[in-house]
């Protein structure tokens, strides 16, 4: 088993800060404090298994390599693309929004 790095691009570090400032506003600072403890878990869990998501969102949206992984407590995922040494972590998204293309285009992240 390869232990792989976790590289958040700075839209997925935007996604986690405004997440939690929602929960913190909407339902306190537990339930935000909790967030933050799962995310933590996820990223620990996607360095050790980053083939654990799911290729829904390549062949959905014809971005090649895109994987998903959905939060067990939370009803958010987690969009990434493995590379050699390290797990690039694109968003953080509630599967309410819009994912798009547009959302996860690699054009964004260069």
């Amino acid at each position: 088993m390869t232990v792989r790095t976790i590289a958040p691009h700075r839209h997925a570090i935007a996604d986690v800060d405004d997440i939690i400032c929602y929960y913190r506003e909407q339902a306190g600072t537990t339930v935000a404090e909790n967030f933050a403890i799962e995310i933590d878990e996820a990223y620990a869990r996607l360095k050790q298994h980053p083939n654990i998501g799911s290729p829904r969102p390549a062949l959905d949206l014809d971005i090649e390599g895109i994987k998903s992984w959905a939060l067990k407590r939370f009803p958010h995922q987690i969009f990434y693309e493995i590379q050699n040494d390290h797990v690039e972590l694109w968003r953080i998204l509630h599967p309410r929004r819009d994912i798009t293309q547009v959302t996860l285009s690699r054009q964004r992240f260069q």
